[in-house]
């Protein structure tokens, strides 16, 4: 049966088909498990993250569905995991297993990226704090940042340069941050693009670890429901080009190569023409 959703290890073996580095992670699933054999394969480091994989848990910590055990309780705390989800048909599909990342989580150190598909717009992309407050934190103090996709990394890097979040990795020295997330504008670009059936996507938090890896740690994804993406299309046309036209026509009304003011007068200065010519001149 076709899901419209997309879990973290399926968000991240998307990201990584496109090159973005993800933890090291291993998803167990539920029907193909057995605890006699234990968990298979090494994880870094002395302790690993235990996540559960259900359809019906939208927020896994809440849900008491994360958590940090060390490596030699592994195998326990995975079979103590499917236990506890066994109760309730929460649409449990397995156990995901990943290494454990330090990082800092002060403000500014964990991201929250979205890209969420626009009727109006085409894909848009938002970087804005991330964390558990990231939805009050945006709406109450600081707003995401919006990109329109494709937006060039150019761009977005002088945008998020201006933004309290620049001005605050500029402050502790750590403005080659930016880049990173000035990539993720070709990123979710591309992803956008190429899988014009996804209507949401969302990291959160992308963070940098101690060795200074730019690693997503949370993911999520939602698609349109079968067909729905597709009905749409010309006859002899896909999606991902009708998409990619709607696109490249925003970004050129928004960065447009020339511009053309009709009807200025040398006769008043104070005529609108005029003052359009002269903004556009200054």
């Amino acid at each position: 049966m076709r899901r419209d959703i997309l879990f973290e290890h399926e968000v991240y073996a998307l990201l990584g088909a496109y090159g973005q580095a993800t933890p090291k992670h291993l998803f167990i699933p539920r029907d193909e498990w057995d605890a006699k054999s234990g968990v298979p394969g090494d994880f870094p480091g002395d302790r690993v993250v235990v996540k559960i994989v259900a359809e019906h848990v939208a927020h896994k910590q809440k849900a008491g569905g994360v958590v940090i055990v060390e490596a030699d309780r592994l195998t326990a705390e995975v079979v103590s995991m499917f236990e506890r989800f066994a109760a309730v048909d929460f649409g449990t599909r397995g156990v995901l297993v990943t290494e454990f990342v330090p990082y800092s989580d002060r403000l500014g150190d964990e991201v929250l990226v979205g890209m969420r598909r626009s009727r109006e717009f085409g894909p848009v992309l938002s970087i804005s704090k991330g964390g558990d407050d990231a939805e009050l934190f945006a709406a109450e103090f600081v707003p995401a940042e919006i990109f329109l996709l494709p937006s060039r990394e150019t761009r977005v890097r002088d945008r998020l340069e201006a933004s309290p979040l620049g001005r605050l990795l500029r402050h502790r020295g750590a403005e080659a941050r930016l880049d990173d997330l000035a990539r993720l504008a070709t990123l979710f670009g591309n992803i956008a693009a190429d899988h014009p059936e996804l209507t949401d996507f969302e990291i959160n938090p992308f963070v940098w670890d101690r060795e200074g890896r730019f690693l997503p740690l949370d993911g999520l994804a939602f698609r349109a429901a079968a067909g729905e993406a597709a009905k749409k299309a010309a006859p002899g046309e896909t999606v991902a080009k009708e998409a990619q036209e709607q696109r490249t026509g925003i970004l050129a009304f928004l960065e447009p190569r020339g511009i053309a003011v009709v009807g200025v007068s040398a006769s008043s200065a104070g005529k609108s023409g005029n003052i359009i010519l002269g903004n556009l001149l200054a």
